[in-house]
């Protein structure tokens, strides 16, 4: 999957976005993270037997961008189309690149420009095992409609009830 000597050079990051019944989205999010100015970003859509026109859609998106790929599978629900997608990462993406991280997308999100800047490389390149970023509540055009709880930057103890201290 890795296609080019300036994305071989940057850690890989896979975004996996489970997809069930949302035509009306997905494309709007698959374009918000292949909009990044990180380059070096793939997106695997799982398609959880939508009945809505949502695979025929994450087809389509496919023969756009070949950074995205697409897996169709029986409604088995949402945890098990992001296991799918981890699957797949771990089959399809072994040693295409120095270091890969895997993130997460519903497909009736997205994400503003810059979530993933060129900086985001250094970031990765610290070896993290886990790496939060902030959200907050936006409307359908990305503005931003509450305040995000705030978290200060850099390593954090505490595991996962740090996580969700942070994350309400």
């Amino acid at each position: 999957m890795n296609k080019g000597n300036n994305r071989s050079r940057q850690t890989e990051i896979i975004v996996i976005i489970p997809v069930y019944n949302c035509e009306r989205y997905v494309k709007e999010a698959t374009k918000s993270v292949l909009a990044q100015p990180y380059r070096n970003i793939f997106i695997v859509l799982v398609d959880d037997g939508s009945t809505d026109g949502s695979g025929r859609l994450c087809d389509e998106l496919v023969m756009e961008s070949d950074q995205v790929v697409a897996l169709h599978q029986r409604n088995t629900g949402v945890s098990a189309a992001r296991n799918a997608g981890i699957e797949y990462v771990f089959e399809h993406f072994k040693g295409s690149c120095q270091a890969q991280y895997i993130a997460f997308l519903d497909a009736d999100d997205g994400w503003v420009s810059g979530f993933f800047s060129d900086g985001t490389d250094e970031l990765l390149k610290k070896g993290y095992d886990l790496i939060g970023f902030q959200s907050g509540y936006c409307d359908a055009k990305l503005r931003l409609r509450g305040t995000p709880c705030e978290m200060p930057p850099g390593p954090h103890k505490g595991g996962q009830d740090n996580v969700w201290l942070h994350g309400k």
